[in-house]
């Protein structure tokens, strides 16, 4: 029998199994939360990059509307009647009334085109000929901002690109230190100015450009917090917002990503590095004025804007994980239950309780499962109590067959014992009848001698009555022990006939044990089928199937072997009777030729006596007694030979029935043997509760 597998020695519980089975899914799906994640990061960076790049080019088309309107305002106003009369005419005009009205109605459209224009914060004009205006002076004490050499001064300074280059008409700058010393302004109060020259005349006009309106502006690109974003002009002023303030150092002109992006004048975005922080860094120049629009966004504030979808994704794969992690553990647990419930009764069961209760209340396939089991252990107690009954009875036929083969053992012996008691009076027989045919020659030639010698047959009468009664005597003794041995014989007949009827008896025994060998050879397979059904657990009752099969293999060879031994006493027992019988013939005859004998004996006795009695008479019956020594003599020698005939068929006989002593013998211990294997066979049953 196998031994027994201890639990320590059980792989990974199926409790662990399913839940590292439910980890791949739970593994797969975080994998593709983190990929789903990063393709949407990436295609929300992507997004938002084209929706940063367009709102900058919006934005720049904006800036590049606001200073296509501001430059047309200016050549607007430069054409208006009023400013052209005031610089054409009045300026230089020596009525001083007139020339003072032209100059305040050219004031008036100045002021007008300042306020009016709610992105413009102040205008301001000044000429070769004529005097200068400027919006911010309005509410000033300085009523003329500009000193009488203002147009030269200008030229010098903020209009060098007029002088430098005559046909520069207008320009874009973010600084006027000129105009601001002159009217006493800040560079708080404007962002961009643009500078014109008069179509006709010599003379220029500064538009200032608010902060106000830039601010607007820029607050359409704020990119959160963080983010910088801001307008630089050709002569490198920055305006640049962050958050809600605007920020008055310069951070972009002294920076390599602007430098580059500048000399290529054309719209620019990729991710840069910029105070030890990875940004967006977008540029787009405003249309022709020389000014770009630059933003920094930074690259946490891009991603973000999927930080809810990252958040999104992280939560779900973990309601998922704790889903998938709790329905494992319930089936885990449940699955586990069951098995649990069935290895603990498998486990009883192979101990021998096979009444253990498997079934469950499950309907699926453990359910089912349970139920071929608990059926299984039914069949298995079925057949056991089958084997068992078998066990009993297979013991008791041995049993029986034992007893049977103890008495044939017996009989046999005590045949064998009678055979001897008559070899030994055969062979006495045999000595005395030729002690007998030695007399009879004796008294042959005595016969002759009393034949030849008439004269001494007087004399030698009276030893030859004494002889002729010992004769008698002798065969009166061979007489009494023929009938002995006729009566042996018989006897010997007789047991023989009790053995065949005793070996017919065993060949019964021995088809109920080919039966029921045969049965428990059907009961073995069924039971190895029931075995290998019941997989592991079955193992060992396949081994108590095997046992059985091979004992009942074992009962079959050797019911074989007694039948073959059987048979072989059956035909033993026809030769010893018909042995038996030749010698109860033979001592027939003997008897006979005995009877014989003894009457002749007595007719000798009478003839001797009759020579006693007439003399004369003895030359006439000693010829017939010559005649009849013959016979006598003839008759002896075949006694003789029956004799030794019957020494030699009483050897022959004492020969075979010791040879069915040994196979009566060994029956007996096969029987025996058999009985000890069907006691232990019971035991082995009895070890299971069934």
């Amino acid at each position: 029998m196998q031994k027994k597998t201890s639990t320590k020695e059980h792989g990974m519980k199926i409790f662990y199994k399913l839940l590292l089975s439910f980890a791949v899914p739970i593994v797969l799906m975080i994998i593709l939360g983190v990929m789903s994640y990063r393709t949407a990061a990436n295609s929300a960076m992507k997004k938002y990059e084209e929706s940063a790049g367009s709102t900058m080019a919006s934005m720049a088309q904006y800036c590049s509307l606001l200073c296509n309107t501001a430059e047309t305002k200016c050549a607007e106003l430069l054409i208006n009647s009023e400013i052209t009369d005031y610089y054409g005419l009045y300026a230089t005009s020596t009525d001083k009334t007139a020339e003072n009205k032209a100059y305040e109605t050219a004031r008036t459209a100045t002021l007008n085109l300042a306020t009016i224009t709610k992105y413009f914060s102040d205008v301001h004009m000044f000429a070769k000929n004529g005097r200068p205006t400027s919006s911010a002076t309005v509410n000033s004490s300085k009523r003329i901002a500009f000193e009488d050499t203002a147009y030269d001064n200008f030229q010098l300074e903020e209009g060098a690109p007029f002088a430098a280059d005559t046909t520069v008409k207008g320009f874009w700058v973010g600084h006027h230190p000129y105009i601001d010393a002159q009217t006493d302004t800040t560079e708080d109060k404007y962002a961009i100015s643009f500078m014109k020259k008069f179509t006709t005349g010599k003379g220029f006009v500064a538009a200032d450009i608010s902060v106000g309106a830039i601010k607007d502006i820029l607050m359409q690109a704020e990119a959160g917090n963080g983010s910088l974003v801001g307008i630089v002009t050709p002569d490198g002023r920055e305006i640049i917002l962050q958050g809600e303030e605007i920020v008055s150092d310069p951070i972009f002109e002294s920076q390599s990503f602007y430098i580059d992006s500048a000399s290529a004048g054309e719209s620019f975005g990729d991710y840069v590095k910029y105070d030890g922080k990875n940004y967006l860094y977008l540029y787009e120049p405003i249309g022709t004025t020389g000014i770009s629009l630059c933003s920094l966004i930074p690259q946490e504030n891009i991603v973000g804007e999927v930080s809810s979808l990252r958040n999104t994704t992280i939560i779900f794969v973990l309601i998922a994980s704790i889903i998938a992690i709790g329905i494992g553990f319930v089936l885990s647990r449940s699955i586990s239950t069951v098995l649990n419930h069935v290895s603990k009764s498998m486990k009883s069961a192979a101990d021998g309780n096979l009444t253990v209760d498997v079934a469950t209340t499950r309907k699926d396939e453990f359910g089912q499962l349970t139920g071929s089991i608990e059926a299984m252990l039914v069949s298995m107690r079925s057949t056991l109590e089958e084997v068992q009954q078998f066990g009993g009875s297979v013991g008791m036929s041995a049993e029986e067959v034992a007893n049977t083969s103890g008495r044939i053992s017996l009989a046999m012996k005590e045949v064998n014992q009678a055979i001897s008691d008559m070899e030994h009076n055969v062979i006495s027989q045999a000595s005395d009848a030729e002690s007998g045919y030695n007399k009879m020659v004796a008294f042959s030639d005595k016969i002759n001698h009393i034949y030849g010698i008439t004269g001494a047959m007087q004399t030698m009468a009276g030893e030859t009555i004494n002889s002729i009664s010992k004769g008698t005597g002798r065969v009166t003794e061979l007489d009494r022990t023929a009938t002995t041995t006729a009566a042996i014989t018989r006897e010997l007949l007789d047991n023989i006939a009790d053995v065949n009827s005793q070996s017919e008896n065993i060949g019964g025994f021995i088809n109920t044990i080919n039966d029921i060998a045969e049965e428990t050879n059907l009961l073995s397979l069924n039971a190895s089928i029931e075995a290998a059904r019941a997989g592991e657990s079955g193992r060992g009752f396949a081994v108590v199937a095997e046992a059985i099969g091979k004992l009942a293999e074992q009962s079959m060879t050797s019911s074989n072997q007694i039948g073959k031994i059987i048979e072989d006493i059956q035909n033993t027992n026809a030769r010893t009777s018909a042995s038996a019988s030749q010698a109860e013939e033979n001592i027939r005859q003997q008897t006979a030729a005995i009877a014989e004998t003894v009457e002749v004996f007595a007719e000798i006795n009478r003839d001797v006596q009759e020579l006693v009695e007439k003399l004369e008479t003895i030359i006439t019956d000693m010829g017939m007694l010559a005649s009849d020594k013959d016979d006598v003599l003839n008759s002896i020698q075949a006694v003789m030979n029956i004799s030794e005939n019957s020494v030699a068929s009483t050897e022959e006989v004492t020969a075979t029935i010791n040879e069915q002593v040994d196979f009566i013998t060994r029956l007996a211990e096969d029987a025996t043997r058999l009985k000890n294997e069907a006691d232990q066979l019971e035991s082995k049953i009895q070890h299971f509760n069934i």
